[in-house]
């Protein structure tokens, strides 16, 4: 399996979503990273079939420069890639130079937004950024994210379907399991206060996921990973805007988010306000001890929910 290896840009200047490239081309570039490393190809190899240099391969695979069209269609070519998916991401390719529209909530560019409408292809695309983020802030509305769930319930909270889409970790292209999270992703998960009182995939399910949560939660410091419940009494724009995560792949940073498909933004004034949001939720999230109590609280409640039922 390979690791895509972003560097840690902006750790300490945390970067903002108005500086980063259009959406598509930073999609672009984990993708093409990743296809290149699925075919088991290096940087050099991949750049003598376009006659383009290492460091050109690099620049585009980090959306640090434009992407030509010829250049995009070489390399999909290259990998394999499907006719129909070339001729649809060849349409959603950002031009080189374009002169961005007035910013504002209701305004955005036409490239600064892009809904990957392609299927399997998309969904894989999305879980491809999800993992080769350095930074990872997910807001978890509906369900646990897939990853966090204990494997013996994994699928009963999938197949409920009143807490909206399934994870979208299966039934993947299989370029996608080439891709393994980033080795030093800094990880927050913000859960909804309510989410605790609902029992995804029933009462047994939900009372061992939270005990498994309890569990993470006690390996923070050497995991990385850092799960914290929002306080419902204090209203956050995350719940108006229903944006999934905010990420920083390499020097970008971007909102994505899954509605009918894999969506991305940046630059405009939606996902400045959306990233704000982010910044002001984790700010107003109970602290460690406190989201342990509440979710060990939570599990205590399903727990005494099963023993009435089997009563």
């Amino acid at each position: 399996m390979t690791v895509l290896q972003f560097p840690l840009r902006g750790a300490s200047a945390p970067l903002s979503v108005a500086d980063s490239a259009p959406p598509a081309r930073i999609v672009l570039g984990v993708y093409l990273r990743a296809l290149r490393r699925a075919h088991r190809m290096s940087q050099r190899r991949s750049g003598r079939h376009d006659h383009v240099a290492t460091s050109t391969i690099s620049r585009v695979e980090r959306a640090e420069s434009p992407l030509k069209p010829e250049r995009l269609e070489a390399l999909l070519d290259v990998y394999s890639v499907a006719e129909k998916d070339r001729r649809y991401l060849l349409r959603s390719l950002p031009p080189a130079q374009f002169t961005p529209a007035p910013q504002g909530w209701t305004q955005r560019d036409r490239w600064d937004h892009w809904a990957d409408v392609a299927g399997a292809e998309a969904d894989a695309r999305y879980v491809a950024v999800l993992l080769s983020a350095s930074e990872l802030i997910e807001h978890a509305t509906t369900r646990i994210p897939s990853d966090l769930r204990p494997g013996s319930h994994r699928d009963a909270q999938d197949s409920d379907q009143s807490a909206g889409p399934a994870g979208h970790d299966v039934g993947m292209p299989s370029w996608v399991r080439t891709v393994e999270r980033h080795p030093e992703q800094r990880r927050t998960v913000l859960i909804d206060e309510y989410l605790l009182s609902r029992p995804v995939g029933g009462p047994a399910a939900a009372a061992e996921q939270f005990h498994h949560l309890v569990e993470l939660m006690k390996r923070e410091d050497e995991s990385r990973l850092r799960i914290r419940v929002l306080d419902s009494s204090k209203l956050s724009m995350l719940d108006l805007i229903h944006t999934s995560a905010l990420v920083t792949v390499g020097s970008n940073r971007m909102i994505v988010g899954y509605g009918l498909c894999p969506y991305y933004e940046t630059r405009s004034g939606a996902a400045i306000t959306s990233a704000d949001a982010f910044r002001k939720a984790q700010e107003n999230a109970y602290d460690r001890a406190t989201t342990i109590a509440l979710i060990e609280r939570a599990a205590e409640g399903m727990a005494k929910k099963v023993k009435q039922v089997k009563q």
